[in-house]
């Protein structure tokens, strides 16, 4: 009988071991999964801002094509009206020489 009870409660010591081995791996994997979301809310955040910078990189992209079309622009018309500034005086070399250094 005595041999019975002792097995009985070296039984219930190894469940209760168990059982606590088993609530320390249940509160582990609450924590690695806590630790998941906020990795993974972490990481939706991360790529909403690269988004958004990939967005504003488009914006200044464009900006800039349309920048510099303007500038091919104003570079084409300021060649024109030197052009039409120079021809007329072309017959007088002092008035083209100062008509250059005065347009740069």
């Amino acid at each position: 009988m005595d041999a019975i009870k002792k097995k009985m409660q070296a039984m219930k010591l190894e469940k209760d071991n168990a059982m606590d081995r088993a609530d320390a791996c249940e509160q582990q994997a609450r924590e690695a999964n806590a630790r998941a979301d906020k990795t993974e809310e972490e990481v939706r955040a991360l790529q909403k801002k690269i988004q958004q910078i990939e967005n504003e990189l488009d914006t200044c992209q464009e900006q800039l094509m349309q920048a510099n079309t303007k500038l091919e622009e104003k570079e084409k018309a300021l060649q024109n009206v030197r052009q039409i500034l120079i021809i007329p005086f072309s017959v007088h070399p002092e008035m083209r020489s100062s008509i250059h250094t005065a347009l740069g």
